[in-house]
């Protein structure tokens, strides 16, 4: 099989189990926007927030090395250790994660703390074993569990919220029940706890796994700063209410990394895995670039769907999140193809350069949100975390010069430029103009990826025929 076969292959694998759980969050909106008040939402939104502030540092990002060691190694031995070392060392830092979530509760009162920690301890346990089913290059069963989280959580949240009219306790419950299943069903298949109990790490190779994950929880911290806490920031400006609002905006956009986590997963097994990373420049460059146009092409398509989107179909208390969305469609194109660099910073085992980029991400984000989010409203969170983006990928970019050659052709460069005159158009009014809107849009993606359409048209025809 051809190398851009396999990366299909494992793109398909990845976008079953991916694109139902990454889907999910954009499928319950309609339910969210009428179960929930924006309070209720904006309460739970900050939640989850602060799950994902307190989650590295329960895992210490041992999962992520989980992956890219295991990927790299055909000794079973030396497989014992990682996952050994990666699992003790969760087991011991949740224990001491439950201790300071009791002393915060006692000093400043938490709703539902129980099923705070419980959804914390879940969600870290589910990605260490997710990530070492995905370092054993157990594609399949990581796209069936990537199924099961979607299944459970889908029932979990239509009871809770339709059946039994609960508030956004519920939606916890929900993903602490989904976390604890999958980790039941990895366990039976990959036994990862048998691993652990084989595993004896030696000070040598934990002092080598560390020296990797370390200088990813300040990179991890600072995509929390660039991604969501200009959530806490508008709670603290302009209130809840707010904070749902700008929180139900960020989910249109997210679709975008529905595209990116499949591509992406697929894309870092098959650059960690290569032999020899000169060979792969040429074959990365032409990916990448075809990358882009698709991304922008999928980002016109709904930044012209938008209003439409918010106004007939989601609806409910939220449709002036519709005005905040064009920027962060933005951000999401460049943190996407930024992230996809990240692989190669990984092949290196560079992580203290992969931090450096998202920190002065962070500060460009946080500065701005600061200086002029209480002035201007809402508007100001998405600008901020588009300009912070484009500052990770550029910084990325230039910082891969020497390594590898990525370069962006002038084609995918003049595709960018499309992006700009539909931030003056997306505000027309009417279901016919609205309409009429989309087509346009549809069509710039097509014309921007004509050419891609036309080799997988063949590329059917061909395996049709065969």
């Amino acid at each position: 099989m051809s190398r851009e076969g396999k990366l299909a292959k494992n793109t398909v694998i990845y976008f079953i189990g991916s694109f139902g759980s990454k889907l999910l969050s954009f499928i319950l909106l309609p339910l969210y926007a009428n179960y929930l008040t924006t309070d209720s939402y904006g309460n739970y939104d900050l939640i989850n927030t602060i799950i994902q502030i307190a989650y590295p540092a329960v895992t210490i990002m041992l999962d992520n090395a989980l992956y890219v060691y295991l990927i790299g190694t055909n000794d079973e031995r030396r497989k014992d250790d990682i996952i050994a070392f990666a699992v003790k060392t969760l087991f011991g830092n949740g224990c001491l994660a439950i201790v300071i979530c009791f002393i915060i509760n006692r000093i400043a009162s938490i709703s539902y703390i129980e099923w705070v920690i419980f959804w914390l301890l879940s969600f870290s346990t589910y990605n260490t074993w997710l990530q070492a089913c995905r370092g054993m290059n157990q594609q399949k069963l990581y796209a069936m569990t990537g199924i099961l989280v979607t299944a459970v959580t889908l029932v979990g949240n239509l009871v809770g919220l339709v059946v039994l009219k609960q508030d956004y306790r519920f939606l916890m419950i929900s993903n602490c029940i989904a976390y604890a299943v999958s980790v039941i069903f990895l366990e039976s298949r990959i036994h990862v706890l048998a691993y652990t109990m084989r595993g004896r790490p030696s000070r040598v190779l934990k002092k080598e796994i560390l020296k990797y994950t370390v200088p990813l929880l300040p990179n991890q911290l600072s995509w929390w700063i660039l991604n969501v806490s200009d959530r806490l920031m508008i709670v603290y400006f302009l209130g809840t209410g707010a904070n749902g609002i700008y929180a139900m905006a960020c989910k249109i956009p997210a679709i975008l990394n529905v595209i990116h986590g499949i591509f992406s997963a697929a894309w870092s097994d098959d650059i960690l895995s290569s032999t020899n990373i000169g060979e792969t420049e040429t074959y990365a460059e032409k990916i990448y670039n075809l990358y882009i146009r698709l991304l922008v092409g999928v980002s016109i398509v709904l930044i012209t769907s938008n209003r439409f989107l918010f106004e007939y179909i989601i609806s409910g208390n939220f449709v002036e999140a519709y005005k905040y969305t064009y920027f962060l469609y933005i951000g999401f194109i460049f943190s996407s193809i930024g992230a996809l660099l990240g692989a190669f910073y990984g092949y290196f085992k560079m992580s203290l350069n992969v931090s450096i980029s998202t920190i002065a991400a962070a500060a460009i984000n946080f500065f701005i949100n600061l200086i002029f989010l209480e002035k201007y409203g809402i508007e100001t969170a998405s600008i901020s975390t588009c300009l912070g983006s484009i500052a990770i990928w550029l910084i990325r970019l230039v910082g891969l010069k020497g390594l590898v050659k990525i370069k962006i052709t002038m084609q995918t460069k003049l595709v960018f430029l499309l992006l700009i005159p539909f931030y003056f158009i997306t505000d027309i009014e009417g279901l016919f103009n609205n309409i009429c809107l989309i087509l346009i849009g549809i069509w710039c993606a097509v014309l921007i990826n004509l050419e891609t359409l036309k080799g997988l048209y063949r590329l059917i025809i061909k395996k049709v025929r065969s």
